[in-house]
């Protein structure tokens, strides 16, 4: 009956191969909300930006999850809390390339600074063009999503405040023209690169080339670099 009782060590080890069996028996939603919170948020992107607020399922979500429907619903209300959700960790996800971004940008002339921010905000929206389908379906809707939130906001601030900078620093050395506004040029900037790839196969069949062609999206960025860098000349 009695023998050796185990030793502390012994003990700690057996709990934790318990605890260890138990998270595997309950599975991946209750072993990790976050991580099953962040998987329905990442299945419902795809589909959102795939067919809009409107078209998509939530069986299709559930699908690509990997998840119940209880479980969605058990995270978001309904279909509409869901997309919100999406559209906001949309711009989480910007806000953290932004800040990224600022993080390790090189330094050098203001020229130099405002080319590297052209380029760094043409390829995030290239590459994240499921995150632009959100933002072109959220216009859709006025932005009734977005009305309480100001994470849009935060999301560009680091932005234009960094831009803001290298055009005082570059009209205090004569490489721009003074009084340009920094939100003027980030409009520009954004609007520019965001027509492109919101319209890339519409405008590929107008102007007959294949605008999704890596050598023309590199050609693309060239030219908004060269327009904007022209548009502040102290000349022009």
């Amino acid at each position: 009956m009695g023998g050796t009782p185990p030793s502390a060590g012994t003990r700690t080890a057996n709990m934790r191969l318990r605890r260890t069996a138990n998270r595997k028996r309950a599975g991946p939603g209750q072993r990790d909300p976050d991580r099953t919170r962040a998987e329905v948020l990442s299945a419902a992107r795809q589909e959102f930006a795939r067919l809009g607020l409107a078209g998509a399922r939530v069986d299709e979500i559930v699908r690509i999850a990997g998840v119940s429907k209880q479980v969605i619903y058990y995270h978001f209300s309904s279909k509409d809390e869901l997309f919100k959700a999406a559209l906001l960790s949309s711009y989480d996800e910007i806000l953290a390339n932004n800040l990224e971004y600022l993080r390790k940008a090189p330094g050098g002339s203001p020229e130099r600074r405002l080319r590297n921010l052209i380029v760094h905000l043409f390829d995030r929206i290239g590459s994240h063009r499921e995150v632009i389908s959100l933002i072109v379906e959220e216009n859709r809707y006025r932005g009734q999503h977005l009305r309480h939130s100001t994470l849009p906001y935060l999301s560009s601030k680091p932005i234009v405040e960094h831009l803001e900078e290298i055009l005082r620093e570059g009209a205090a050395s004569a490489l721009f023209k003074p009084g340009i506004d920094a939100r003027q040029i980030f409009l520009d900037i954004f609007s520019m690169c965001l027509f492109y790839f919101t319209n890339l196969y519409t405008v590929s069949a107008v102007i007959g080339a294949d605008l999704s062609a890596a050598n023309e999206i590199r050609r693309r960025r060239d030219h908004i670099v060269h327009s904007v860098m022209s548009s502040l000349s102290p000349g022009c």
